[in-house]
């Protein structure tokens, strides 16, 4: 167990999935999010930017635009500085050491607003 407890490292788990598939993946999860939700419902999501080919993908503003197509309206974004980097990142650090730092996450409020 250890680390990954709780966590699947089978290939249907959407956390395993790469590019396109993990954004095609999401969108289905906001489609469901906004149908479950009430309107006037906030959907609060907290995401992190992640490293591909050494160069930072802004995790925050693919996810801004997945939920919009799902219907719901952006109202803010707030972000935490991260206190340290996880076990991951060092390693990943150490090993091309001119990658972007991972140094902070997001905080994104949608609503559910019918038009």
């Amino acid at each position: 167990k250890g680390f990954l407890a709780g966590y699947s490292t089978k290939d249907d788990n959407i956390g395993n999935l790469k590019s396109t598939s993990y954004l095609e993946a999401m969108a289905l999860v906001y489609s469901q999010c906004f149908s479950a939700l009430k309107p006037g419902g906030l959907m609060i999501l907290v995401v992190k930017p992640f490293i591909r080919d050494q160069k930072l993908v802004p995790l925050q503003e693919d996810t801004k635009h997945l939920c919009e197509q799902a219907g719901f309206a952006f109202l803010e974004e707030h972000h935490r500085i991260l206190p340290s980097q996880s076990f991951w990142r060092v390693i990943y650090q150490k090993r091309y050491p001119l990658a972007p730092v991972i140094d902070r996450e997001y905080v994104l409020v949608f609503k559910k607003v019918l038009s």
